[in-house]
């Protein structure tokens, strides 16, 4: 029945290691439509740990033809020790090899090593060999040396037999076996991930449909030159009616093809073709394209770190064009990473799955008709860098007509959710945005929606329109007016449902009207707070600001003088909060490849007791997003992590910092002692940090000690 969902598990943590293709054979439903077949690809990280490297890991449904076709090859005549040379020399009787002897002083000899030499005479049967011989190389000459190692005389070492290498042509047999990529994802530099980490993302390859039936070829290629990661591919398939019904997949060019090379042009691979349409695709037809660049340096740093576009010719016609780029990579969910995560990059980020190109053919084809389809990119010659390319991953869907002329579905709910990919702005406790997509051919300009907590008597409505509306299969994200996220039940499930569309009541399809979603509450804090941050070095680029949940700032700062920390103290009334702390420079306070900005902190204190209430990651990239409610909410106040410190840089010069974590009594009392426990510095910390002059101390290896009320903190510090 429509909503019905079966669920394939095509790999389960399939361990990938060593640039290997990992194939299985998968047994999917024999019949059936679906609404949606969504891609759980899930990585994980194995026992060993996980790579410190960003690779490509490609997911490929490989399409069985049971069409042969053949390549002619060439078998050789004989082999010596498995290998094929052109000529051999040698001798049936054992030879020698002569070599000075520095002890004796004089000429040595050993032994040659036997060679196994296979003959193949049969033409009919060239992999089978008619004769094996143990034979010893001749055709080479041995040097006879005087007393001090000097070459006096030579010998030639005479063959019996020399052969002369002959080929068996033969036929090499193979069934067309098409590559249809149906998802790419790079790994994250794994360096700081724990060998439990795990983190889903998911694909819509629904428009693969028509090829997701019975036993399914699924191949994982992962392009990395270590071990690795694991890999779980999930297939989650909802039975129900398609907006319009994939009919067939026509793979497009696939591979990785150099960039910028005058020998062999890119527009080589991305050749022109003729691609009948079949009269049956009343529904139109799309071309979905994967596309990511690597290698740079040379000119212009391609391909991964330039800026080019890809063009999209119908019937020799542009018809688009769009850079190949992602700029969004200092918003990686999976933050920090032990590299350059946050670099924006050629159409990915590390970490991430690559979202496809999506282009709409439809007004540009005939059903029936036969059209020229190709791709094209910026012009380049590459210098200085051998290593520039793309990796392509193409193909067209034709589709059936269209099945509603009115239906508006909910995709995806950002907030409030558990989901791993949304986890830069959840929790929340304020507006709820959600994802919703056309699957009618009549323009939506209105939607009413009904939206809460499930099973709450309180109801929240809202009536969104647009002038514009949302075209057929369009998407568009919806902010929904804030709600009331209080759940005494504590099962902390949302739901959205649209109940109107057009003023026209409920629309077509009921199936995908409804969402929901699990979450987690957000903290809840006292009234007043301290906003402590120390910008670093790039000070210019840091900006913080709270709102309300109506939007309104209710503080902002957008000055901070460098390498200072700067405390405000905020007083709230009840309500919910968003704290927004962004980096126009996209680097965070904190970032490996930018030594000169140094290191800043960032963190949320109790303005009665000091208390940590949190710190953030300095290396968070683009922005953090952290809301909390103030005089409500379900969630108690956390209890506090236990106390931390932090002395850096470690090892130090000629300054050494100290910053307290969640330590209530902010009267600390610090030392510096050598390896026999004498005394050499001695501070008093009133305040969440302090800082230690190291002049006159020898470079070696010393204890920091800290002592507040009755506990005692200590770490090495390294001076240098």
């Amino acid at each position: 029945m429509a909503g019905d969902t079966t669920r394939v598990l095509a790999h389960d943590k399939t361990h990938l290691n060593w640039y290997g293709n990992f194939d299985r054979w998968t047994q999917f439903p024999a019949s059936g439509t679906y609404e949606r077949i969504w891609l759980n690809l899930t990585y994980g990280c194995p026992g060993t740990g996980c790579s410190d490297w960003d690779y490509t890991t490609k997911v490929y449904l490989r399409q069985h033809t049971g069409v042969n076709d053949s390549t002619l090859q060439q078998a050789p005549q004989f082999r010596a020790n498995n290998q094929a040379p052109d000529s051999l020399l040698y001798a049936q009787d054992t030879t020698w090899v002569y070599s000075y002897n520095s002890i004796t002083q004089t000429t040595d000899s050993v032994p040659s090593a036997s060679i196994t030499l296979y003959l193949y005479q049969d033409s009919l049967n060239y992999q089978t060999p008619t004769d094996t011989l143990y034979v010893f190389p001749a055709g080479y000459y041995n040097y006879i040396f005087d007393q001090s190692g000097n070459i006096i005389d030579s010998l030639w070492v005479l063959q019996d037999t020399t052969l002369y290498q002959g080929y068996w042509p033969y036929w090499n047999v193979f069934e067309v076996i098409h590559n249809i990529e149906l998802t790419r994802a790079i790994t994250p530099y794994g360096s700081m991930l724990t060998n439990t980490w795990e983190f889903t993302w998911v694909e819509d390859v629904t428009d693969f449909a028509p090829l997701l039936k019975d036993s399914v070829d699924i191949r994982i290629v992962y392009e990395g030159w270590q071990d690795g990661f694991t890999m779980s591919l999930e297939f989650v398939m909802i039975e129900g009616t398609p907006p319009r019904e994939a009919i067939a997949v026509v793979p497009l060019w696939t591979g990785g093809f150099a960039y910028g090379n005058t020998n062999n042009p890119l527009q080589n691979n991305l050749d022109a073709r003729d691609i009948p349409v079949p009269s049956a695709a009343t529904g139109g037809t799309r071309l979905r394209v994967l596309q990511t660049g690597h290698g740079f340096g040379g000119s212009d740093n391609c391909a991964e770190f330039c800026i080019k576009d890809h063009y999209v010719l119908v019937d020799q016609t542009l018809r688009y064009s769009t850079p190949v780029w992602r700029n969004v990579c200092g918003l990686n969910p999976i933050y920090p990473q032990g590299g350059t995560w946050l670099y924006d990059r050629a159409g990915w980020c590390p970490g991430e799955i690559v979202p496809p190109y999506v282009y709409e053919l439809t007004p540009f084809v005939t059903p029936g008709n036969t059209h020229n389809i190709d791709m094209d990119m910026d012009p380049y010659t590459n210098q200085g860098n051998n290593n520039a390319s793309y990796n392509m991953g193409c193909a067209l869907i034709h589709y059936a007509a269209p099945a509603f002329q009115t239906d508006a579905g909910i995709e995806e709910i950002l907030t409030p959710s558990n989901d791993m990919r949304y986890s830069r702005f959840n929790p929340t406790c304020g507006s709820a945005r959600i994802r919703v997509r056309n699957g009618g051919i009549q323009n939506v300009t209105q939607m009413r929606f009904e939206y809460g907590i499930t099973g709450s008597a309180n109801v929240h409505t809202h009536t969104w329109t647009s002038p514009n509306g949302i075209a057929f299969l369009d998407t568009l994200q919806i902010v929904l007016p804030p709600f009331d996220a209080s759940d005494p039940s504590g099962q902390n499930q949302f739901y959205v449902r649209i109940t109107e569309v057009n003023g026209g009541g409920a629309d077509q399809y009921a199936d995908n009207d409804i969402l929901t979603s699990y979450f987690t509450p957000t903290p809840m804090y006292p009234d007043g707070l301290i906003i402590a941050i120390r910008a670093n070095a790039a000070a210019t680029q840091t900006r913080v600001f709270v709102y309300d949940d109506n939007q309104q700032a209710v503080f902002s700062r957008t000055s901070y003088p460098a390498n200072t920390l700067e405390r405000d103290s905020v007083k709230l009334p009840a309500g919910c909060y968003q704290l927004v702390i962004h980096d126009s420079g996209k680097n965070g306070l904190s970032f490996f490849t930018f030594n000169n900005d140094g290191n800043g902190t960032a963190r949320i204190q109790n303005v009665n007791t000091g208390a940590v209430l949190q710190n953030f990651n300095a290396n968070f990239g683009t922005n953090i997003i952290h809301q909390f409610t103030v005089g409500y909410g379900v969630s108690a106040e956390a209890e506090l992590p236990e106390p931390a410190v932090r002395m850096y840089p470690n090892p130090a010069t000629d300054m050494l910092y100290i910053e307290l974590e969640n330590i209530a009594d902010l009267n600390t009392r610090f030392q510096l002692l050598d390896i026999s426990g004498r005394i050499l510095k001695e501070i008093s910390i009133s305040g969440a940090e302090g800082n230690v002059s190291l002049q006159g101390i020898p470079a070696g290896m010393y204890l920091g000690v800290l002592e507040f009320g009755n506990m005692r903190i200590q770490q090495k510090v390294m001076v240098q």
